[in-house]
């Protein structure tokens, strides 16, 4: 049965942030006019009160805001226009005086150039190349579909069956023609294709041929065979192979390469906080950022960001240099004071061009300097090559080696400030503890390598499974802990129970040999309990019972008993 292409919810968030972004460029150009009177006005009061300092300073600052702005928004000429006035006002501003004879010359046609091309952008579109064209959807590959192209129908059944656990939809092929022209209709992700067909079909490698598949950006291809030489391997090279496994399987190696094939392992978004007064600016660069699929929040009112700073935990702030009650130098110094946030990068943005001033800026806390207006493009690399930085020193201190997820001290932290969000929200919350069962007899009878594969395949279910607000640690040996926030136990535990029945299903491989490892888990929430340390120890009073009650099983934490047995 053939299928239609559909707009992924992906492509549909990135044609949502398109329209606004064209809707908030649409804004600006329609207050231009409105702020041109404002600047009309203090250009004739400047004029005929032989320049106040006051009347000078408002307008540098208006015209400041539309040098930096204009650009971004695809206003460039009129961005440059501004700048020339933004210089000689700034040199007035700062020597404290009114302009020279020559200089009231060249400020008048300035002024005039800018007047000119504010009103010529009224009633039409200045910048026809800005305008966004309609998107046309174009098939993609789907992130979680694996085709499974074998003639055993038997051992199709139990990999597809296996892959099921961990958040794959699989769809099974007997014939290498018939995954052909599946691919007309849909595209997946991965392809896992046997190599040897009868001899009235083509070959899995032949039919990976048949799809002409891009070199970069197209499905990865996984080949399983029951040949092992390295003839096999080579051919399988040369037929856009990714991986190869020989027969018989061992499931886990051939879920870790598909989850780095396919990009299965979840990646969270970064956090990029933006402080700039400047409304809809902030907000452009917030949906250039957000069309990238980071986490955005935008801080107008700069005295709020302390606060915003503990809540938010940004890893990249975006500063404006000059702001009206704060420098943004001034905000970085005092960032700076706190050593939590020593590390997270700050990338100042202003029209400032003055080299000794960038230095200083920087001296005082910055790592970067990004000179408005802001293209979208150096923007969004500025901002991903500082957070991916800066990512990767914070994961060494803050994740489990083993398993990727956060580790003991930082989960703990991670409860505390979650239940401070949920406590000054009046919200819910739950901590559940995941105990894997019988784990030392794993040790004692497959050895501590496939215990260490029985505990990564604990932590990929939780990941894939889990949604992205869920925090997940691994709380020590074969113990996991997982927050989830806006939820309650009686909410959880049907999500705990299929979590639990997944894994118990999910196979283990030791070599050749086959096991099923189970969990069993402890589920505590707030208001219930109050504060971090009754909460984990009632979630792990639970767990406690849980093991007691034969294991497999999930227990909510009674509030009147959260004390562990002895």
């Amino acid at each position: 049965m053939g299928h239609d292409f559909q707009a992924s919810p992906m492509n549909q968030q990135r044609l949502d942030i398109e329209e606004q972004l064209r809707r908030l460029r649409e804004n600006y150009v329609a207050q231009l006019p409105a702020k041109l009177g404002v600047m009309e006005d203090l250009w004739r009061e400047l004029n005929e009160n032989h320049w106040p300092a006051e009347a000078l300073e408002l307008l540098h600052r208006k015209i400041h805001g539309i040098a930096g702005s204009g650009g971004s928004f695809g206003l460039m000429e009129l961005s440059q226009s501004a700048r020339l006035l933004e210089q000689v006002l700034l040199k007035l501003k700062t020597e404290q005086r009114a302009p020279s004879t020559d200089e009231h010359v060249v400020l008048r046609d300035h002024f005039t150039d800018f007047r000119k091309m504010i009103q010529g952008l009224e009633g039409g579109d200045a910048d026809p190349q800005q305008a966004s064209s309609p998107s046309r959807e174009t098939p993609v590959p789907q992130q979680r579909l694996i085709y499974l192209i074998d003639a055993d129908a038997n051992l199709a059944e139990e990999i597809a069956s296996q892959l099921d656990h961990f958040g794959y939809q699989v769809e099974v092929f007997c014939t290498p023609e018939s995954a052909v022209r599946s691919c007309k209709q849909r595209l997946p992700r991965a392809f896992i294709v046997d190599v040897s067909f009868s001899q009235t079909q083509a070959t899995g490698m032949e039919c990976i041929k048949q799809l002409d598949l891009p070199e970069e950006g197209g499905p990865g291809v996984i080949f399983i065979s029951s040949r092992d030489d390295l003839e096999a391997r080579i051919e399988a090279v040369r037929n856009h192979g990714s991986a190869y496994f020989s027969k018989p399987l061992d499931i886990n190696a051939l879920i870790d390469r598909l989850d780095s094939l396919t990009g299965q392992q979840p990646s969270e978004p970064f956090r990029i906080l933006i402080v700039d007064d400047a409304e809809e600016l902030a907000e452009h660069y917030a949906l250039v950022l957000r069309q990238k699929g980071m986490v955005v929040k935008v801080l107008t009112e700069p005295s709020t960001l302390l606060q915003n700073l503990s809540e938010f935990s940004p890893e990249l702030i975006l500063m404006d240099m000059y702001m009206p009650e704060y420098s943004g130098m001034e905000l970085a110094t005092v960032i700076r004071q706190s050593s939590a946030y020593l590390g997270v990068p700050i990338v100042y943005l202003s029209t400032e061009t003055n080299m000794q001033v960038q230095f200083s800026a920087m001296r005082l806390g910055g790592d970067d300097f990004l000179t408005k207006p802001v293209q979208d493009e150096r923007l969004v690399s500025a901002v991903i090559t500082r957070a991916e930085r800066y990512r990767s020193l914070t994961s060494m201190m803050i994740r489990d080696g083993l398993t990727g997820l956060y580790n003991h001290s930082h989960l703990k932290e991670q409860l505390v400030q979650e239940l401070a969000r949920a406590r000054r929200e009046n919200g819910e919350l739950c901590f559940v503890m995941f105990d894997i069962d019988h784990f030392k007899a794993v040790n004692d009878s497959y050895g501590h390598p496939t215990g260490d594969r029985v505990i990564k395949s604990l932590a990929r279910l939780l990941k894939q499974r889990l949604r992205e607000s869920d925090i997940i640690g691994r709380y020590g040996g074969e113990e996991f802990g997982v927050i989830f926030p806006n939820t309650n136990a009686h909410k959880i535990k049907p999500v705990v129970d299929d979590l639990r029945e997944h894994f118990a299903q999910a196979q283990q491989f030791c070599d050749e040999t086959k096991f099923n490892v189970s969990f069993s888990a402890g589920i505590a929430s707030f208001p219930d309990f109050d504060n971090a340390e009754s909460l984990t120890n009632a979630a792990d009073t639970a767990l406690y019972t849980a093991k007691h009650a034969g294991r497999n099983c999930a227990i909510i934490a009674n509030p009147e008993d959260s004390q562990k047995p002895a």
